[in-house]
């Protein structure tokens, strides 16, 4: 079978809810999507390789990435001419992303199947859509294979777990749950489906980038997280080097970011993957994303041996009612020394802030800013918190407001940013953003935070990058229709 796998252009402010998406209130959706952040489709890579090892053949294509228009996109398809098309909606502009399926639907004529978090998070209102044939109600990756058999042989769909669809008597079939999956099975993402030198963002270092998953879910009940909602699951030591491997020796990837939430939560299986690199003489640079309270200096010693270069840490407030509020089970102690510890063994840190937590006021939030100005950070973060399902920001608004603001938004209701601020602050939507821009503005425009950039090792990698990245958009631009 010849199958497609799609990540569709971003239809940005195509919905009222993605035209209020603005990180720190300066960047827009486009320029953050387009030009600081680029990551590999993972799970698109992920479900080209199962579907590969199985004798399929497969083509990606990653509208997201270039930027394509829609017409563009339609163009590719019609030209490879796929038998099933694998698409990934998201629940920003979920309606866009349907309408441009069912426009090739109508083109194609081809099996469509959706995935992503909208068909997750609302299977339901997904395979009402006439675009599609049925949408994954779980990751997939159990079900594809499935999925692509039925298609082939004419057999019945009701027998595949994970799935919603419509039968002949155009009723709605959602079959049971998905089967679960061992990541340690999962054969490694197919990157020779994408062209690995466009993905990139704005600190990486060095011109051959991907990511990796070495765990999903997190064991933590941080009350805003969406992983915590996942069962929390590892891969073995000799899994990941063998995938690692795999990027360097295949497609001579340079540096790597380590995608998973909490990737210390392990402090032995986290020492076992630094001396195992290290013995096996695997030359890269990699980042990783963290607790302040899960690291010690052993441990960030060694994260730097084995060529760690940056630590992201999620801090999130530098208050202490509203860390305590958030259930982070974290000091601003235990946060001062990781970051302290951290810097002295010369690794970039960046630390994630969020404005307009639970119980959040103006005097919260000049804490966070003062103490993010007194810890040694080479960049900060800071975003206005958003109800993105499951979180409890999310619960906590469907019980205020009365309503989905996400379903309403793909019902074509005009949300406004005070729907989408966190409903239990006494701050208005436009008061976190300005104080989110009050933020950015305190941190960066300081005379001490310039004099530390001038002495940052990697300030020079980082402005060629810049300039690599402009041309690769300037290209990317003359690409689009």
């Amino acid at each position: 079978m010849k199958i497609l796998l799609l990540r569709l252009p971003i239809a940005y402010g195509a919905s009222s809810i993605s035209s209020l998406l603005s990180p720190g209130g300066y960047l827009s959706s486009r320029l953050y999507c387009e030009w600081l952040v680029r990551y590999p489709p993972l799970g698109l890579l992920y479900y080209g390789s199962i579907l590969k090892k199985n004798g399929h053949t497969v083509k990606l294509i990653d509208g997201e990435l270039t930027g394509s228009s829609f017409n563009k996109t339609l163009f590719q398809a019609k030209e490879y001419n796929p038998d099933i098309i694998f698409a990934t909606v998201n629940i920003y502009n979920p309606r866009a992303e349907f309408d441009f399926l069912s426009k090739l639907k109508n083109n194609l004529g081809c099996f469509i199947a959706a995935r992503g978090h909208f068909p997750q998070l609302y299977p339901e209102e997904s395979i009402c859509n006439k675009g599609i044939d049925c949408a994954l109600t779980g990751k997939g990756f159990k079900t594809i294979l499935n999925l692509t058999r039925a298609v082939e042989h004419h057999t019945p769909l009701e027998e595949i777990k994970g799935i919603i669809f419509k039968n002949n008597r155009n009723e709605i079939v959602k079959t049971g749950s998905e089967e679960p999956y061992d990541f340690n099975t999962l054969p490694y993402p197919a990157r020779e489906l994408i062209d690995n030198t466009v993905y990139t963002t704005a600190l990486t270092k060095y011109d051959l980038f991907t990511t990796i998953t070495t765990s999903i879910g997190c064991p933590y009940s941080c009350t805003y997280c969406v992983d915590r909602h996942i069962p929390y699951q590892t891969r073995s030591i000799e899994n990941i080097i063998a995938e690692i491997k795999d990027c360097i020796d295949n497609f001579g990837i340079k540096e790597i970011t380590f995608l998973d939430s909490t990737f210390t939560v392990d402090k032995t299986r986290t020492i076992q993957l630094c001396e195992e690199i290290i013995k096996q003489g695997l030359k890269f640079k990699w980042t990783i994303r963290t607790r302040p309270d899960r690291v010690d200096n052993e441990l960030i010693s060694l994260l730097a041996k084995a060529g760690c270069v940056s630590i992201h840490y999620g801090i999130e407030s530098g208050d202490q009612q509203i860390l305590d509020n958030l259930k982070r089970n974290n000091t601003l102690k235990t946060i001062q020394q990781a970051l302290e510890m951290t810097s002295r063994n010369g690794l970039e840190t960046l630390g994630f802030f969020m404005i307009g937590n639970t119980g959040e006021t103006p005097q919260t939030i000049s804490n966070t800013i003062r103490f993010a100005q007194s810890l040694p950070l080479d960049i900060a973060q800071f975003n206005v918190a958003f109800p993105v399902p499951p979180s409890n920001i999310y619960i906590n608004s469907l019980k205020t407001l009365g309503y989905d603001i996400w379903l309403e938004s793909y019902k074509g209701k005009k949300i406004t940013a005070e729907m989408c601020k966190p409903q239990d602050t006494c701050l208005s939507a436009g008061e976190l953003t300005h104080w989110a821009k009050k933020a950015y503005r305190s941190f960066y425009l300081r005379p001490g935070y310039f004099l530390r950039m001038a002495k940052y090792k990697y300030f020079p990698h980082i402005l060629l990058r810049q300039f690599k990245l402009l041309l690769l958009h300037i290209k990317i631009s003359f690409n689009r229709i």
